[in-house]
């Protein structure tokens, strides 16, 4: 299994910290990255099944997702999931 990068990592313990089961906002000017990043990692823990995500859309739209048909998102509203906190929990 790949490892997660600092992002990511950031990301699962920003949820973590918030407590287990409680929805919480997370933005990308906290982790001091663009929308376009910070969509990519959220993607990631989200497709892996570490997190549980619903995508805020911000009012500009970045040109390079434009071009490639994909919508940035600055902000997500997330939680981890069981299996985000196994994996933060063994390493």
């Amino acid at each position: 299994m790949q490892s997660l990068d600092s992002l990511e990592l950031a990301i699962l313990t920003r949820l973590l910290n918030t407590g287990r089961y409680q929805r919480v906002y997370v933005k990308a000017i906290e982790f001091g990255v663009t929308d376009v990043e910070f969509a990519r990692a959220v993607r990631y823990l989200s497709r892996r099944g570490l997190i549980d995500a619903i995508w805020q859309e911000h009012d500009s739209r970045h040109r390079v997702c434009r071009l490639f048909g994909r919508p940035c998102f600055d902000q997500c509203c997330g939680r981890i999931t069981e299996h985000g906190l196994n994996e933060v929990m063994t390493g």
